[in-house]
């Protein structure tokens, strides 16, 4: 597929800006530049359907929700094209949102990152969904090669999200009791996509690790990585 490189919206509506130009979109801005990704900054939903439609981003990143506007702007948007990811960035706890594209939220992601690796695997992350189907293998272990070490163990352990566990086991039930509708067989299927994705994630994640010399139990970072405990509460 070449090099792609990941472009990112950052909202943040604001009256007006403060004198000293500080917001928290340029922390963002800073952040997402030392990762090598391209991004761009909108104050107003009135300056947000020409930004789309000329920069057309992969993900959009939006601090503190609140204007009706920008919401179905991005609505329409997201209407058009299934694969733009829209994260929330507030003080909320993080998970994966599946469901039809009339969610408003991709995710939730705290306005505190807990660490630098952290961010980065999540950021990544973002980016290799909202490629879809059209990211092979290669270009998948290029992306997660940029990762430190430390953020490509935690890819390793990543696991699915507890309510995802949930749903997943419960419309694997209805499917064998033939009681499902047709939007429960489209959230069974980005279930099911999801924990395949994970798995490639975590098994290419620990075969880029052991090639660049891991040096605690690799037999231990294998089992890991084939492990997706789908045991739910």
């Amino acid at each position: 597929m070449g090099n792609i490189i990941p472009k990112f919206l950052i909202i943040q509506e604001l009256p007006e800006l403060p004198e000293d130009g500080s917001t928290a979109c340029e922390a963002y801005k800073l952040i997402l530049k030392a990762l090598g990704y391209e991004s761009q900054i909108c104050h107003s939903s009135q300056t947000l359907p020409e930004i789309m439609r000329s920069f057309k981003p992969n993900i959009v990143l939006w601090i503190r929700p609140g204007s009706s506007d920008a919401i179905n702007i991005l609505q329409a948007f997201r209407q058009n094209d299934s694969r733009l990811k829209v994260i929330w960035m507030d003080d909320r706890p993080r998970g994966r949102i599946v469901g039809d594209v009339s969610k408003y939220f991709d995710d939730f992601f705290p306005s505190v990152v807990p660490s630098a690796e952290e961010f980065q695997k999540i950021v990544t992350e973002w980016f290799i969904d909202s490629l879809d189907n059209e990211l092979d293998t290669e270009t998948l272990q290029s992306f997660l090669s940029l990762l430190t070490p430390k953020a490509q163990k935690l890819v390793v352990a990543e696991q699915m999200w507890p309510w995802e566990k949930s749903r997943l086991k419960v419309r694997l039930e209805w499917e064998q009791r033939g009681h499902l509708n047709e939007y429960d067989r489209v959230t069974l299927k980005q279930l099911l996509d999801t924990r395949e994705q994970l798995l490639q994630r975590k098994k290419l994640a620990a075969s880029i690790l052991i090639e660049q010399g891991y040096s605690d139990s690799i037999e231990e970072l294998i089992a890991e990585s084939n492990r997706l405990d789908l045991q739910w509460p």
